[in-house]
């Protein structure tokens, strides 16, 4: 650092970056910092004031807060505000807000997942999310119990924060087995997490768990600070006492969203992605977490999880984006499907319908008979037999007798027949079960093998009232890409849809896990094979 710049080192090292002495010596490149740290201190001593929490060495814990560090206090609990602003806003009857919840509990579940290095599938998670697992590993519990727990928290509106709800969370990341203690009741023994490190306390110890536990519930319910400090503390407080044995860690994250819910961010609380502070190789939150409880100043870790926040937040609105995006991609191929209709339909105006089965009426195709028996007289000119000439000798001696004359009848005109209508009935459909020589099956029954637009666009309905869980992208590729027989692949869906690979690939792979297509791998891809479906 410049020496001119020395006169302000006591603000740098504070709302700049909220350095630890061990930061300030090296960044100066001075071997004893002893002057400039007590400036510094003596600088945050004008804006540091206790909380209503202690620490094990019955120091209470503190916080600094300059107006540098009010500020971005401020702006990320407006930013938070905005991202909720803009989730109210997603259109609901299209089920946008939806969408965009699946997707940050897909990105939370594979946080978890990788915190616990399970190998899961897209497609996994997806059944996950939409409760329809039919195969469940051991190792894979953890998800399933986690996604339920988002959904407690969810639900959280009227609960307060106390030790009950706790239990109930604690339980249902148990996967809801009676449990049989509550609180750790065995001293943490691992080396990382040894009760005292140089004089600095790690966890607590199982002696001070329930009263400082109490402590944590009583600042929940009567502290006035703002928003940050108070989530800071929680989050801090909690992974401080450790009180479970496992998941201790995550039920912390899961507190501090029940906490945003009661404040009035229940809408987007819950699908905040604030597990990554789960990450195994975060050296800066250990060191965060590290200096708050050596020095009993909850700032450190404070300005660190701003910076989370600013990341979640941002990672949140992406989500939305892209869900609007989809939606416009929705919203173009129906579009598209209501085009190809109308022409359809403007082409058959002058055709005969390819199934007519009811006869068209008589009067509609009848004529006048007088009229067209006197149109056809006019037309047609009448001459006379030609005379033949008889020798006479051939010709018959007259009798004196008259010869009975023969009757002459009265030529009658014969009306021209009316022209038959032919009249169409309507075949019976193919059916996928029956096989006929030379056409394709289609897997649903009862369903022209040769779909047309409107039939497609039928079935998709029909699909989407059969089982909720497909999406409209997943119904539409599969209407139009059923035959037995075939394969299909994902960049056809990608190519059909409009869409990324890796949607393109959840989709595929979900209507594979709920039995419409058949999963196969050729050489380095895979293919999909529509499966017959009674």
């Amino acid at each position: 650092m410049a020496r001119e710049n020395l006169g302000s080192i006591h603000v740098h090292f504070t709302d700049e970056h909220y350095a630890t002495k061990q930061e300030v010596q090296k960044q100066l490149k001075i071997s004893n910092v002893d002057t400039f740290w007590n400036r510094i201190l003596e600088y945050r001593s004008s804006f540091t004031r206790d909380l209503d929490l202690t620490m094990l060495t019955r120091d209470q814990l503190k916080i600094c807060l300059t107006p540098k560090i009010g500020d971005r206090i401020i702006q990320m609990s407006l930013g938070l505000a905005k991202a909720t602003q803009q989730f109210n806003k997603l259109n609901k009857a299209e089920r946008v807000d939806e969408m965009v919840e699946d997707a940050q509990v897909a990105d939370i579940l594979r946080q978890i997942a990788s915190r616990y290095n399970i190998n899961v599938e897209d497609s996994f998670i997806q059944n996950v999310i939409r409760d329809n697992v039919s195969t469940l590993y051991s190792e894979n519990f953890v998800l399933v119990h986690y996604n339920n727990v988002i959904k407690m928290i969810a639900e959280s509106t009227s609960s307060p924060l106390d030790e009950d709800f706790l239990g109930e969370i604690y339980k249902t990341i148990n996967g809801g087995a009676q449990l049989t203690e509550f609180y750790r009741e065995e001293e943490i023994r691992d080396y990382r997490q040894s009760a005292q490190v140089s004089s600095v306390y790690i966890y607590a110890p199982t002696s001070r768990i329930d009263d400082m536990m109490s402590s944590l519930f009583n600042y929940i319910e009567t502290s006035e600070e703002a928003l940050f400090v108070k989530l800071s503390a929680i989050y801090f407080y909690f992974n401080y006492i450790k009180p479970f044995t496992y998941f201790s860690e995550e039920l912390s994250i899961a507190f501090v969203k029940a906490f945003l819910v009661k404040e009035g961010y229940g809408d987007i609380a819950p699908y905040l992605g604030l597990e990554k502070l789960l990450s195994s190789d975060d050296e800066k939150l250990e060191q965060a977490m590290y200096n708050v409880k050596k020095s009993s100043d909850l700032t450190y870790l404070l300005v660190y999880l701003l910076e989370v926040f600013a990341e979640v937040l941002n990672e949140f609105l992406d989500t939305i984006i892209k869900a609007e995006k989809q939606l416009l991609v929705d919203e173009y191929y129906s579009l598209k499907v209501d085009e190809i209709e109308q022409e359809s339909q403007v082409s058959q105006a002058a055709e005969l319908p390819p199934h007519f089965s009811e006869q068209i009426p008589s009067e509609q195709i009848e004529e006048d008979p007088i009229k067209e028996q006197s149109s056809l007289e006019q037309s047609v000119e009448v001459k006379p037999a030609p005379r033949h000439e008889v020798p006479l000798s051939a010709q018959p001696i007259q009798s004196e007798v008259p010869l009975e004359q023969p009757e002459v009848k009265e030529e009658v005109v014969e009306k021209p027949k009316q022209e038959e209508v032919p009249v169409f009935e309507e075949q019976p459909q193919a059916s996928a079960l029956s096989f006929t020589p030379g056409k394709p099956q289609i897997a649903i029954t009862n369903i022209p093998v040769e779909l047309s637009e409107e039939d497609a666009e039928r079935l998709t309905a029909h699909l989407l009232e059969l089982n909720p869980t497909l999406k409209h992208g997943e119904a539409y590729f599969y209407a139009r890409h059923c035959t037995i027989g075939k394969y299909y692949t994902i960049r056809q869906y990608k190519e059909t849809m409009g869409v990324a690979y890796e949607t393109a690939r959840t989709s595929m792979d979900n209507l594979a896990e709920q039995g419409y297509y058949r999963k196969e791998q050729l050489k380095n891809k895979f293919i999909y094979t529509p499966i017959v479906r009674r």
